[in-house]
């Protein structure tokens, strides 16, 4: 059996304390002796949606509002098999796609509001 002071050195790029590798002889890793690691502090802010922060947001907000009413409109006009102007007479399943582009497309709108920035008019 070869006994660890035979090995050679293994190389490494930084220097440990006292001249001794981590876990040689029980000593445990240089780094473990320090304690927690300190913590950065985050430059995120969560102090709420704002939705009517700036000009992007509040056009935004609005424009996520009118396609949740035009999806809800759609479903309901579909449900009742309704005609609508240009698109003929509405089935269940049409007015159910209605309502499922309206809903998700006015999803992305609020979430383009709530946690997009304005863009150029920061001056970055």
């Amino acid at each position: 059996m070869v006994s660890i002071d035979a090995l050679p050195p293994e190389p490494t790029r930084f220097r440990y304390r006292s001249g001794s590798r981590p876990g040689r002889r029980g000593q445990p890793a240089p780094f473990a002796s320090h304690g927690v690691v300190s913590v950065t502090n985050s430059t995120a802010g969560t102090d709420g949606l704002d939705l009517f922060g700036t000009r992007f947001s509040i056009g935004a907000t609005a424009v996520s509002a009118l396609l949740f009413l035009l999806g809800i409109a759609l479903g309901v006009m579909g449900f009742q098999q309704m005609s609508i102007p240009l698109a003929g007479e509405l089935s269940i399943v049409t007015g159910a796609v209605g309502l499922l582009f309206g809903l998700f497309f006015g999803l992305v709108a609020l979430v383009a509001a709530a946690y997009m920035e304005p863009g150029f008019d920061d001056g970055h």
